[in-house]
């Protein structure tokens, strides 16, 4: 993150916002939770002395019903014909499935699969035992024969197995990467390049690669949705039949994770007009499709993700969802363009270079400043909305690698602190420009790593 220096006041602003930035992210967020088995009946490894008349399944979030499925093996392995499963009156998050008469006496195994109003496919299994009668738990804890019941808990449940592979997670991550170019790209255009003072030609330059900056991140995004829609059919249908035709539609149609993916094709098409329609300095028309085709975009992830799912907030996660992601695009994928892009045309064609690019730096520091504001505060209701116990960032392969990310957030802001502090303050010698494209490329490729450990987490089911 880069800064201006003005005052004291605003010199603390940085480091605060940092602080505020580390801890909000120091707990598991929105876009990491996932579902579980929170209850059920019978509960996990429980004894019964009666056949139970059904299976009640409670899941954590949301499920879809047409791709849940219960079956239950009975002690020797062999299946048990069950009936359909059916929603629990008033509620998208709990199931009943009848259960025929059971003669034999043993363990039997409920195993379980579904999908969340995000798509993610979670699978998981429990048992309970099927006991005579003459072993029926007495008043104290005793069976009837003078021996101790079998040990349960009420809800002795594994832990979800989720259903992805790696091309999902490296779906997620190009889906990640290109969001925050477009999305930079998008803000780089409309807020930071019309406050720069530059000449008629390097302007011109700009706007043309802004463009088409969007055109790659569009090209990028659609290339991401294509992988992970054939993903989640894969997760969904199996591979053999990822790409039939009506699933897909049943699919995109009944799915709250494939509505989504159908609006963000739509999105596309409208910022595929924008960016047939811009013209250097006649581009106004095309931004007025652009800027509301970005913010939708900016949306869909929460839209497709467990923002969709959580229970009772799913309109306000969402939303806050959705500017989270917009002002990370703003500030990382702004600071993209501008040192990638913007700095070498600036060097390139204009006569006084590093005051340019300086002036061009300095505009962009409070735009960076309140970007990331919009982050941290929206990453601290996202913790508040989903916080975990504490204990599970260390006992949990979730948590450790919530913990690698958090290094590498560590690393991003202190590259930025840097940039600030020592680079910034130098910028106009020619030597301490270079120094700036060192230090903010190395800013973003940090950024990036945690792009891809983001992509990975989001991958692994909450603990």
């Amino acid at each position: 993150m880069i800064s201006i220096d003005r005052g004291t006041g605003l010199r603390r602003v940085p480091v605060q916002l940092a602080l505020l930035l580390a801890a909000s992210l120091t707990i598991p967020a929105l876009l990491f939770a996932h579902i579980r088995l929170e209850a059920s009946s019978p509960a996990g490894d429980e004894v019964l002395t009666s056949p139970p008349p059904q299976l009640r399944l409670l899941f954590s979030e949301r499920i879809e019903g047409r791709y849940t499925r219960v079956t239950l093996d009975a002690p020797d392995g062999a299946p048990v014909t069950l009936g359909p499963v059916v929603f629990v009156d008033g509620s998208d998050r709990e199931i009943t499935v009848r259960v025929p008469p059971l003669a034999s006496t043993g363990t039997y195994t409920v195993r379980w699969r579904t999908a969340g109003a995000d798509g993610h496919v979670l699978e998981g299994s429990f048992a309970f035992t099927l006991a005579a009668d003459d072993t029926r738990v007495g008043p104290h804890g005793e069976g009837a024969t003078g021996e101790p019941p079998i040990p349960h808990e009420q809800h002795a449940h594994e832990a979800p197995r989720s259903v992805q592979s790696t091309s999902g997670a490296i779906g997620r991550g190009i889906h990640f990467l290109a969001l925050v170019m477009l999305l930079g790209a998008v803000t780089f255009r409309v807020l930071l390049l019309p406050r720069l003072h530059l000449a008629a030609g390097t302007r011109g330059q700009l706007e043309l690669r802004a463009w088409r900056a969007v055109a790659a991140g569009a090209v990028l995004l659609a290339a991401a949705a294509v992988l992970r829609l054939w993903v989640q059919s894969i997760a969904l249908h199996g591979a053999g039949r990822a790409w039939s035709a009506p699933l897909l539609s049943i699919m995109l149609s009944d799915t709250s994770w494939g509505r989504a993916w159908l609006l963000q094709a739509l999105l596309f098409a409208v910022l595929g007009m924008a960016i047939a329609w811009a013209r250097p300095g006649r581009d106004r028309r095309a931004l007025f499709i652009a800027v509301p085709a970005a913010a939708l975009l900016a949306a869909i992830p929460g839209l497709s993700g467990h923002a969709a799912g959580a229970s009772g907030l799913g309109r306000v996660a969402i939303v806050n969802d959705a500017i989270h992601v917009a002002a990370v695009g703003a500030w990382l994928g702004t600071l993209g363009v501008l040192i990638l892009v913007a700095v070498p045309l600036i060097r390139r064609l204009e006569p006084a270079a590093a005051s340019t690019a300086a002036d061009a730096v300095n505009t962009f520091s409070p735009m960076a400043l309140l970007a990331a504001a919009v982050v941290a505060v929206t990453g601290v209701i996202n913790a508040w909305m989903h916080m975990t116990a504490p204990v599970q960032l260390w006992s949990t392969p979730y948590g450790r690698t919530l913990l690698l990310k958090l290094a590498l957030v560590g690393a991003v802001l202190a590259m930025g602190f840097i940039n600030w502090r020592v680079v910034r303050p130098r910028l106009r010698d020619a030597p301490d420009l270079r120094r700036l494209r060192l230090t903010a490329g190395a800013e973003l490729l940090l950024a990036l790593l945690v792009l891809t450990v983001t992509a990975i987490l989001t991958g692994l089911p909450r603990p």
